[in-house]
């Protein structure tokens, strides 16, 4: 019998350190928007922050991927935890020199997003070049750790912030990007050479070859267009729902934050469910992720004020199967030396979407009030489940995987 990967050190360092970097951004994602809530009361530029945090992904993220794939993963990872924590402490510095304005909140917001893209796809990378043999056990345990934080962030940002300004909170979180430096050290990440980056050309050739790889697959093509609108439809969400509470049911911001820990135990539970049903086929457990995740959205549209809890909880577990799911799928199907690059593509042509749900929501929101953002929300959520439910990612099998990559390795040698 195996042994679980939790015994193993190093992956109880480098899970250590995620948890402590997870837990301060936490505390940035609740402080952030409240922040810009308080020095404009508007919802629009609560949507604004979210698109300056959302644009950098989009942009990005395709570049970032081949570039991962170039770099040594551990000093990408490195330098992205260093690059943010400075980002985070100019926020406070410049609060308590009373310099801070919303239009600096979204310039730093965009690079702290930049950073997070770096460190994302770097990791993105590492780990399964880390755990070869334990692929979904590491993402699972990664994805476990990831949502205890999201339940405990919130709570201790809810009690910390009784007592504390924001900016002290934006304090904390900046040390806790050092917690994930120091304990990597022992973690072992590997420092691997991949040829460097000689120029601009090399890494848009990169770019193009990661881009072929997915339009050369049925399978990969059908998952980024399913992801794509399923984040049109509800990725914007969230930010509805805390001008919701705070504005509209005048919550206070420890209910905001207790409502936020409920969101995350939901994306903890999620975290559980695919090695429940390791025996379900992964489109099909996409599928049921979906649909878990839209009656969550759906719940929005009752007329009571207390189901904003319940809503964000089941729509979180299907949000966190979904993300799993695809996750093990893409680590799986594509080579470990394209990872970066395959990754950075595919989020791209999935989070393209993320600024314009986000742009949409809050307009909606902001004009019509936010009983109309969640009826539009409802509304285009239906589209990607009828879209996995008659396309290929429903009746996905490996074997179409090794063919489309068997296509793609013919068509680069022709």
């Amino acid at each position: 019998m195996a042994t679980s990967i939790w015994r193993t050190p190093r992956f109880l360092f480098y899970a250590t350190g995620s948890v402590v970097n997870n837990l301060g951004n936490q505390m940035y994602f609740l402080v952030l928007p409240l922040m810009v809530y308080s020095m404009t009361h508007s919802a629009l530029n609560m949507s604004v922050m979210a698109v300056c945090e959302a644009l950098p992904q989009v942009l990005l993220s395709l570049f970032a991927g081949a570039l991962v794939d170039r770099l040594s993963r551990r000093t990408v990872i490195f330098s992205a935890l260093s690059f943010q924590a400075v980002c985070c402490s100019l926020i406070p510095a410049l609060y308590f020199t009373d310099l801070l304005q919303v239009w600096m909140l979204y310039i730093l917001g965009t690079m702290l997003s930049i950073g997070q893209i770096f460190l994302r796809s770097a990791e993105f990378a590492a780990v399964p070049a880390m755990f070869p043999d334990r692929k979904l056990e590491a993402s699972a345990g990664l994805s476990s750790c990831f949502t205890a934080t999201t339940i405990l962030g919130p709570l201790l940002a809810g009690f910390l912030i009784a007592s504390l300004e924001y900016p002290t909170l934006l304090v904390i979180n900046s040390l806790t990007y050092f917690a994930p430096i120091l304990l990597c050290l022992w973690s072992r990440i590997p420092h691997e050479n991949l040829g460097g980056v000689r120029s601009a050309r090399q890494v848009l050739i990169d770019t193009k070859n990661g881009l072929r790889f997915i339009l050369d697959s049925r399978i990969l093509v059908s998952i980024a267009l399913v992801m794509g609108l399923s984040n049109f439809a509800d990725s914007g969400i969230l930010t509805v729902v805390l001008f919701h509470l705070k504005h509209e049911l005048t919550k206070p911001d420890n209910y905001i934050s207790f409502v936020l820990m409920v969101n995350g135990l939901g994306m903890l539970v999620g975290t559980f469910v695919p090695q429940k049903f390791k025996w379900l086929a992964k489109g099909k457990m996409m599928f049921l992720a979906l649909l878990i995740n839209n009656i969550g959205v759906a719940m929005f549209l009752l007329p009571v004020s207390w189901i904003a809890p319940i809503a964000l909880f089941t729509g979180s577990i299907g949000g966190m199967m979904l993300h799993i799911a695809y996750t093990v799928l893409i680590q799986e199907s594509v080579p470990n030396e394209m990872l970066g690059r395959v990754n950075g593509a595919m989020r791209t042509m999935i989070l393209i979407t993320f600024p314009l749900s986000t742009s949409m929501l809050g307009s909606i929101t902001g004009f019509f009030g936010s009983a109309t953002a969640f009826v539009t929300a409802v509304s285009l959520s239906i589209i990607p489940l009828l879209i996995i439910l008659r396309g290929p990612v429903f009746r996905f099998s490996q074997q179409q995987l090794q063919d489309d990559l068997l296509a793609h390795q013919a068509k680069v040698i022709s």
